[in-house]
């Protein structure tokens, strides 16, 4: 069941992006997104390491595959297209270790789910959000400061 999240002071983040380029705005957003998301990332591995069998295929593959990322495949780009100010990071398991996650994440007709990463986000949301406003403005204060150092372009 969905749970709602007041968010607050993310509008003043939104308006000291924009006066930043494009592609300093989206790596600053990046930036503060994956110092979040460490401590999902980190719950999912404990969480998958549930799954090591010693001698099956899957002995710590899962757990090993589990990673923050910025590369989408070709259904995610589609559906998170390149917009100014966008960013997107995944953090989930990475091709070819974790090609059978969605599997134990889900289930199967089968096979009963075993939840490793929703459990993660639903354990670290809030926490996520207040590190990601924190962390975002670190590295937006960080880009001004790099930005005003740098010679201005003559043309």
């Amino acid at each position: 069941m969905p749970r709602k999240q007041l968010i607050t002071g993310l509008k003043e983040l939104e308006k000291a992006l924009q006066q930043l380029p494009n592609a300093v705005a989206s790596r600053t957003l990046i930036t503060a997104m994956r110092k979040a998301a460490r401590p999902i990332l980190q719950t999912a591995i404990h969480n998958a390491m549930r799954f090591r069998n010693p001698g099956t295929y899957s002995a710590g593959q899962l757990a090993d595959s589990l990673k923050i990322g910025t590369v989408l495949n070709k259904r995610q780009r589609r559906i998170f297209r390149k917009r100014p100010g966008n960013a997107v990071i995944y953090v989930g398991p990475s091709w070819p270790m974790g090609a059978h996650a969605h599997f134990k994440e889900f289930g199967t007709s089968k096979q009963q789910a075993e939840p490793f990463l929703r459990p993660a986000w639903d354990m670290h949301q809030a926490e996520f959000l207040t590190t990601f406003k924190r962390e975002a403005w670190k590295a937006l204060e960080k880009a001004r400061k790099k930005l005003a150092q740098q010679r201005p372009r003559v043309t």
